[in-house]
C-alpha cells in the first residue's frame, strides 16, 4: 500500500485512539486521504483474542436466516457502494493472502470447526485455519491425538461428525506423534504454536504427519490440527506442502495464536501505510482552538486535528463498567452517575438499552435482568457504547469506530466498515 506521502495535506494530523481490527481500518484509511495518522496502541484488547473468524454478521443468525429461507451459505455479492463485507474484503486483500481469506461473492462460505465441538461458517478466515468447505464432499479428515490440555481427538470427532455442516467428511482419530519435546504437553497454545515458524520444525510435523497417512494405507484429504500453526505468520502452507495433504488448524477462542498472527499483521500493514504507532494510552481530549489534545500517561498531550475512538467495548477496555455504589461508603454514593462510561473522558455520555445517562437507581442497571440477551433482544452490556450524532456534538473532529458504538454488531466486519469510514471522515475534515 503506497503512504500517499505525494498527495499528503500538510499539517493535518489524525490521531487514531485503539490498535485493534477498528483502528487499524481507520488508521490506513486515513492514510488513504493523504493525511498524517498517528495511532496509540495502549495494550492487547479484543482483537488480540479474536480466533481468526472474520464475520461480517453474527454466524449464528445467518445460519438461522438460512435454514429458514433455505438459502445457501454463499459470500453476498458486494456492490460500489460499499458496506460492510466489501469493507472486510479491502483489508484483507491489502492483508494478502497468506495472511487471510475471503471468497468472492456469490462463492460458499468457509465451514471451520471449533474446539468446542460444532462446525461453523464465516464470511472470512486466519489463513492457518482449515477450511472444510474447500474439501470434497465425503473427504477424510484425520484428526492427530495429541497429549495436550484441551485437545481430545476422538471426542471432537464424534462432535464433528454428528454436525450438519459436516456433508459426510469422514473425521478419524489417529495416532501421530507431533510433539517433538515433553515440555510441549504443557505449554500453552501460543508458545507451542510459536515453534512452528520455525522452517525445521514445520519439516518435521511434515514428516511425521505424512508418515501417520502412509501407515493408515487409505486417501486422506486432509489434516486437522489445534491453535499450533505459527503466530509470526499463519504456517499451515508450508506444513501442508511437507506433508503432501491440505493441514489447517480449528477455530480455538481465546487461544491468542490467531491473535498474534493478526498483530503481526497490523504491524506490517501500518509500517508500510506509513502510519506512526505510539504506545501510549489516552486518558482524556479536550479541544483548544478547534483542535484537540489528547492526554497521554506519561507524555506531554498530543494536538490532533481529527481523532478517531477505536477503544473497543467492555470486553475491549474501551468502555468501563463503574456504577455509582463502587467504592461507596457507608452512607451511600456521593453521586449518581452513569454506570457505564468511556475509558477516554471526552465529554460523551455512554448508553445502554437506548438510554443515555445515569439509571434511574442509585446502584445502576438490574444486570440481572439487562445485562444478557432474552431472546432476540441483545443484552445491555452488548448494545452499551456512544452515538456517532453525539460525539460530532461534543466537537466536530471526533469520530467512533468499533465496539465503542452504541447498538453495532459486535464483528470484526462491522469494526473494519466503521473504522473505515471513521478514517475518511477525519482525513477529510
Amino acid at each position: 500500500m503506497s503512504s500517499g506521502a505525494s498527495g499528503r495535506r500538510p499539517g493535518h494530523r489524525v490521531l487514531v485512539v485503539g490498535s485493534g481490527w477498528a483502528g487499524l481500518a481507520a488508521a490506513l484509511a486515513a492514510r488513504e486521504g493523504h493525511t498524517d495518522v498517528v495511532l496509540l496502541d495502549g495494550g492487547v484488547g479484543a482483537s488480540a483474542l479474536g480466533p481468526g473468524a472474520l464475520d461480517d454478521v453474527s454466524w449464528e443468525a445467518r445460519e438461522l436466516a438460512a435454514k429458514a429461507s433455505g438459502a445457501a451459505l454463499v459470500a453476498p455479492l458486494e456492490g460500489p457502494e460499499g458496506g460492510v463485507g466489501t469493507d472486510l474484503r479491502w483489508l484483507v486483500e491489502q492483508a494478502g493472502e497468506e495472511a487471510f481469506v475471503a471468497p468472492p461473492g456469490g462463492e460458499p462460505l468457509p465451514i471451520l470447526a471449533t474446539m468446542g465441538g460444532r462446525l461453523r461458517s464465516t464470511r472470512a478466515r486466519d489463513a492457518a485455519l482449515l477450511d472444510l468447505g474447500a474439501l470434497p464432499a465425503g473427504a477424510r479428515v484425520m484428526v492427530p491425538r495429541v497429549d495436550r490440555a484441551g485437545w481430545d481427538a476422538d471426542a471432537l470427532v464424534r462432535l464433528w461428525s454428528a454436525d450438519p455442516h459436516a456433508r459426510g467428511v469422514a473425521f478419524e482419530a489417529a495416532d501421530v506423534d507431533v510433539l517433538r519435546y515433553d515440555d510441549e504437553r504443557r505449554i500453552a497454545d501460543a508458545d507451542f504454536a510459536s515453534r512452528h515458524d520455525e522452517p525445521g520444525r514445520r519439516a518435521w510435523l511434515g514428516e511425521r504427519l505424512r508418515e501417520a497417512i502412509a501407515r493408515r494405507g487409505e486417501q486422506v484429504h486432509a489434516v486437522m490440527l489445534g491453535p499450533w500453526l505459527g503466530v509470526a505468520a499463519a504456517r499451515a502452507s508450508s506444513v501442508s506442502e511437507a506433508a503432501g495433504v491440505t493441514v489447517g488448524e480449528a477455530l480455538a477462542p481465546l487461544a491468542a495464536t490467531a491473535g498474534m498472527r493478526f498483530e503481526a499483521v497490523r504491524k506490517r500493514l501500518l509500517e508500510g501505510a506509513g502510519v506512526r504507532v505510539l504506545h501510549l494510552r489516552a486518558t482524556a481530549i479536550t479541544v483548544e482552538g478547534g483542535r484537540a489534545r489528547v492526554a497521554v500517561g506519561g507524555a506531554d498531550p498530543l494536538p490532533a486535528d481529527a481523532v478517531v475512538l477505536a477503544v473497543g467495548g467492555l470486553a475491549g477496555g474501551g468502555l468501563v463498567y463503574s456504577p455509582p455504589e463502587h467504592g461507596a461508603g457507608w452512607e451511600g454514593a456521593e453521586v449518581v452517575s452513569a454506570p457505564v462510561q468511556m475509558s477516554v473522558a471526552c465529554g460523551a455520555r455512554v448508553e445502554m438499552s437506548g438510554e443515555a445517562g445515569p439509571g434511574s437507581s442509585m446502584f445502576g442497571p438490574a444486570l440481572d435482568e439487562t445485562a444478557w440477551p432474552i431472546g432476540p433482544t441483545p443484552g445491555a452490556l452488548e448494545v452499551a457504547g456512544v452515538r456517532e450524532d453525539q460525539l460530532a456534538g461534543v466537537w466536530s473532529g471526533l469520530f467512533a469506530a468499533g465496539e465503542v458504538i452504541a447498538r453495532r454488531a459486535r464483528t470484526v466486519g462491522e469494526a473494519v466498515a466503521s473504522g473505515r469510514r471513521a478514517g475518511r471522515a477525519a482525513a477529510a475534515r
